[in-house]
């Protein structure tokens, strides 16, 4: 039963109003009934920001006393997300205190209880990057702990496995960038007879289920009965759980895979060649060789989405988390299936094992950041912090798609992901897998790949990206040597005038860089170079942000970090003109 709410606005003693909030037997005076507003701008000025770019995360909006107080405070440049967490309370606000010059705003972003689940991961998604994620303030409104501490928890557990997602992403970036970009560039090559996701969406029969098949320790007891649902549902196989299957005898309709550098391994011993693949065209190009039937892209790199743009072919983005597992999910959702059973999603330790088969893989830094979570028998079972961000990730698509998409669990073992039905696996198929399905065909009716003339223009994209390869070396190289100049330049810059020297010269250097920048970020083969140098690149741009000091310090962590950058991505696009010529 929803508790009740009794709201109260009384005059303080300087004439403006208070609030207060009575539930369960208890009052809480949600402003200074002698002086609200001077409290508020004490409240806000206690608040640590961040002096440029601040993203403030608030977790109340009360009377707004408080986020008027704060928004006073912070640039034009901020940005404020606000959560009030009891419609009630804001509807009681809206009738009693006036909000238009906060709702006009521009720098806020007001989601109440009934929208918030919906709109804040997409939200944190565009808003906070590896490149402002320090400049994040999590601000709490007086006596919201207190009141609602339940929506508290959530909303700090929901910031910090963003702030995981985001540092997550970005050591990814660093570790894999320069493969991406390779693969990217030597994948090329299978683009004439591959097809896109596009092409099958709404081809499926009505009624008919999917089965996504992860590699989780879960799937050693259910396999077999996966031979009861050949032909009768869509099976789509994760890459890792392509040796169990082969192992048991079961050929999946299709397998998906995404990783840059997955290991040969998972694909020896199975039918992996002659499965249709579901890839992203970053995937380890060694592997996608072996691989001699249908490739279908899905989100793929924005080097080939610019191709298809322009040569009027679909390439949607399907956003699929961060696993293959969540990819695989997110094919099947975008191919319009509205039910979805998955089996070997354990998110889980079994003992030791992570994988089916009794595999162990481990992850850098895993003890660190093990804890436990609502297994699907009722008790805790131990995860770590890249499962806990896939299990999230799972809890807000299904939240997102409730009425849309029906989500069985059939693991049988395992996290709980709330927001699914349990099921065994085989009464998830006696029950759900009724319509034949016939994928094969699908391919052969829908499928095209590339006419005469796209592939004429294909090698033209190709021969155009490797002139625009060797233009981005030429730019940065250029850049190098006018860094190597201004550097010399700097030491040799007299003590008493250093700090106007280098504010002038910081201001004339950034233009100039800003200038070839445009240049080099105009080109289409640009997103491939941006990728292979990610290990350099952020490591140096976060070095600028982040470096305080004198103008003179500054100044020659401007002209250091820019080198290192620069000499990165001319190496970069000479060794990416080469590989594209291969891929022609």
């Amino acid at each position: 039963m929803a508790e009740k709410f009794l709201f109260t606005s009384e005059p303080a003693r300087d004439g403006n109003p208070y609030m207060t909030v009575a539930v369960s037997g208890e009052t809480f005076r949600l402003n200074s009934n002698y002086r609200p507003l001077a409290e508020a701008d004490t409240w806000a000025a206690g608040q640590q920001l961040a002096e440029t770019g601040a993203i403030v995360l608030l977790f109340g909006v009360g009377n707004g006393y408080f986020l008027r107080a704060l928004l006073k405070r912070l640039p034009q440049d901020a940005a404020v997300i606000a959560y009030e967490p009891s419609e009630e309370l804001f509807r009681f606000v809206q009738s009693r205190y006036e909000l238009g010059d906060l709702l006009s705003d521009r720098r806020l972003t007001l989601l109440t209880e009934s929208i918030f689940r919906k709109q804040i991961y997409a939200l944190l998604d565009r808003s906070i990057h590896w490149s402002n994620a320090k400049k994040q303030s999590v601000c709490i409104h007086p006596q919201y702990d207190r009141i609602f501490p339940e929506q508290l928890a959530f909303f700090e557990e929901l910031i910090r496995a963003n702030n995981i997602r985001v540092y997550t992403n970005r050591n990814t970036e660093m570790h894999f960038g320069r493969s991406i970009a390779s693969n990217v560039a030597l994948n090329m090559r299978y683009v004439p007879e591959a097809g896109t996701l596009s092409a099958l969406v709404g081809r499926f029969p009505t009624g008919a289920s999917a089965i996504l098949v992860a590699a989780g320790p879960s799937l050693d007891k259910n396999v077999d009965e996966l031979k009861k649902a050949e032909g009768r549902a869509f099976i789509i196989a994760v890459d890792t759980s392509l040796r169990t299957l082969h192992a048991h005898g079961v050929k999946p309709d299709a397998a998906v895979m995404i990783d840059a550098d997955i290991r040969q391994k998972y694909f020896t011993d199975t039918d992996f060649a002659d499965i249709p693949l579901f890839a992203q065209i970053q995937a380890n190009h060694e592997i996608m060789r072996l691989h001699t039937t249908r490739k279908i892209w899905f989100d793929s790199h924005a080097y080939l989405k610019q191709y298809y743009h322009e040569i009027g072919r679909d390439m949607r983005d399907y956003h699929g988390g961060a696993s293959v597992a969540t990819a695989a999910f997110s094919v099947c959702a975008a191919l319009g299936f509205r039910r979805i059973i998955l089996i070997g999603q354990d998110l889980s330790y079994h003992g030791d094992v992570t994988h089916a088969g009794g595999e162990t893989m481990t992850i850098q830094a895993e003890e660190e950041n093990l804890c436990y979570v609502d297994g699907t028998d009722g008790g805790k079972v131990k995860t770590r912090h890249d499962w806990l961000q896939y299990l999230r990730w799972y809890e807000r698509v299904v939240q997102e798609t409730a009425g849309e998409i029906d989500v069985i669990d059939a693991t049988e073992g395992g996290a709980l992901i709330r927001g699914t039905r349990l099921m065994t696996l085989s009464e998830a198929i006696e029950k759900y897998c009724t319509v034949p399905v016939d994928f094969a065909a699908l391919l052969r009716e829908n499928l095209r790949t590339l006419s005469g003339e796209e592939r004429k223009s294909l090698a033209k994209y190709l021969h155009r990206g490797i002139l625009e390869a060797e233009k981005i070396r030429k730019l940065s190289q250029e850049l190098c040597v006018l860094l190597d100049r201004e550097s010399i330049a700097l030491e040799r810059t007299d003590a008493r005038r250093a700090d106007q020297y280098c504010s002038e010269r910081s201001a004339w250097l950034r233009g100039r860089i800003a200038e070839r920048n445009a240049l080099i970020a105009d080109c289409s083969v640009y997103p491939l170079v941006d990728d292979a140098i990610k290990q350099v690149s952020i490591p140096a741009i976060t070095e600028m942000l982040e470096t305080e000091g004198t103008e003179k310090e500054r100044c020659r962590v401007l002209i250091s970090a820019n080198r290192r950058l620069y000499r990165a991505m001319a190496e970069a696009a000479g060794e990416l003109g080469e590989k594209l010529h291969y891929a022609m």
